[in-house]
């Protein structure tokens, strides 16, 4: 899910498991190669978020598990 922050950005959410990794990826088009952003972090159980702040041209995010 998305949700609005307070300031330009927004908050892409989504649930894991404890411990494991994820990074958050951007790209400009479906159809190009999805770009790393940040590191790799550990989430909690439940539900977890990932700040964005948009920054052109990438119009497409996704968070996937690492690696």
């Amino acid at each position: 899910g998305v949700a609005r922050t307070e300031t330009n950005g927004f908050q892409i959410l989504f649930t894991g498991l404890a411990g494991q990794q994820h990074i958050l990826q951007e790209t400009t088009s479906l159809t190009n190669p999805w770009n790393f952003v940040g590191n790799p972090f550990a989430c909690a159980s439940g539900t977890n978020f990932v700040p964005v702040v948009p920054t052109p041209p990438a119009t497409f995010w996704r968070v996937v598990p690492y690696p």
